[in-house]
């Protein structure tokens, strides 16, 4: 029997996730979709790991306070990792943005959760050597890679097994591989409505432990999603879920002591081609005007840091630069029909061209001078979650999480 760590990302800004898709999905207690996607775990037992960005985190203790409640009651299906507060592409960041997007996600989360596990894992799997220092000071013991996520010369040269990655200036953690193949065979399991191909793909998988990660949004803008993810976890067969334990390091010891030091493999975390989300350069002025924003995070308020966190997201970059997805789904029963659709972006290239539009306004702003604000439903999202840090962040908190990293 093989074991599988689930490994749910759950990024609430996905560029095909609109925004007020997402708040409608929360809303509504223990009736809501999202209270309903928990539940699946809890009453089919199967544990997973929440990888549950900081602004994610947020928006459920914001509109579903009830689900935050129900994975605190059951630490045996949930286990929550580290994260940061926005979904951002780190390869962008400057140190000070990368170490306040990182601290703040990790104080939600802790504030939220009765445990979070001290594993990091980077939206996009875009790391830097600088990060992965950052990450090492701030006593983090493991991050994850997806070999699938790199240029194809790369790809043999990542550890399949959990290795030591090397940081700058003496510094190191674990790292550990995730299957990239077990991802496309979980959405298969989706868009079938079953779990033949998954049990087979898992069963056919050369290690005992196997980790998937997996983008969980996908199963608030497939069709029945909900039906769709209790059909995959209910008959999936002759598989083992677990959390990541305690001791990483008893997950593949044979494989730690059979690491190569020879230029064959990488023990540094290679560095992500950027193309995806730069796409025809056609956010190139975006990104030049939000570092300029950035260089100012010292001068910021919470409200300010808010609409910052939001227009860094990868996504605003996704939104405008990847394409739509294409897609068929199988029925779930014979009265049913298939469904063939186009996963569209939303439309949060326009959304962020506001909000950052909004910030730099407000770091203009003349005492008296009123500051013209959105109504979109991204902006009630950004508006929830300035509520919640406003509630959870003092002056020194702040000051602490903007202060530069020497």
């Amino acid at each position: 029997m093989k074991t599988v760590i689930d490994i749910a990302n759950f990024n609430a800004d996905a560029s095909c996730l609109d925004s007020d898709k997402w708040l409608r999905w929360l809303k509504g207690g223990r009736r809501s979709d999202f209270y309903r996607w928990l539940t699946l775990y809890v009453e089919l037992e199967k544990p997973v790991v929440l990888a549950l960005t900081g602004a994610t985190a947020a928006d459920i203790a914001v509109h579903n306070p009830e689900a935050i409640t129900l994975i605190n009651e059951h630490l045996t299906i949930f286990q929550v990792l580290l994260r940061p507060f926005s979904h951002d592409a780190a390869l962008l960041r400057s140190r000070s943005g990368f170490a306040c997007n990182f601290r703040l996600g990790k104080m939600v989360l802790e504030s939220l959760f009765d445990h979070v596990f001290p594993a990091f894992l980077p939206p996009e799997f875009m790391l830097t050597a600088e990060q992965s220092y950052f990450l090492a000071e701030e006593q983090v013991d493991a991050t994850f890679i997806n070999a699938n996520r790199f240029q194809e010369d790369i790809q043999p040269r990542i550890p399949k097994h959990i290795y030591r990655l090397k940081c700058p200036l003496g510094q190191s953690m674990l790292c550990i591989p995730v299957d990239g193949d077990l991802t496309y065979a979980y959405l298969e399991a989706l868009d079938e409505g079953n779990a033949d191909q998954w049990t087979k793909a898992v069963s056919h998988m050369a290690a005992d432990t196997l980790f998937l990660w997996r983008d969980a949004e996908s199963t608030v803008f497939f069709p029945d999603g909900n039906r769709r993810e209790e059909r995959w976890l209910a008959l999936e067969q002759d598989i083992k879920r677990r959390h990541l334990p305690l001791d990483l390091k008893c997950l593949s010891a044979s494989g730690l002591g059979q690491q190569r030091s020879d230029q064959a493999y990488l023990s540094t975390y290679p560095l992500h081609s950027l193309m995806p989300w730069l796409g025809e350069s056609r956010m190139q002025g975006y990104i030049h005007r939000l570092s300029m924003a950035e260089a100012r995070l010292a001068d910021m308020d919470i409200y300010a840091l808010g609409l910052w966190l939001f227009a860094i997201t990868s996504d605003v970059l996704s939104a405008v630069e990847k394409t739509p997805v294409p897609k068929i789904f199988q029925p779930l029963t014979s009265n049913e029909k298939m469904v063939e659709t186009t996963l569209l972006r939303c439309d949060r290239g326009f959304e962020g061209a506001e909000c950052l539009l909004m910030l730099e306004n407000y770091l203009a702003l003349d005492d008296g001078q009123p500051l013209v604000t959105s109504k979109e439903a991204w902006a009630s999202k950004v508006q929830g979650r300035h509520q919640f840090l406003k509630a959870l962040l003092t002056a020194g908190d702040l000051a602490r999480l903007v202060k530069a990293i020497i």
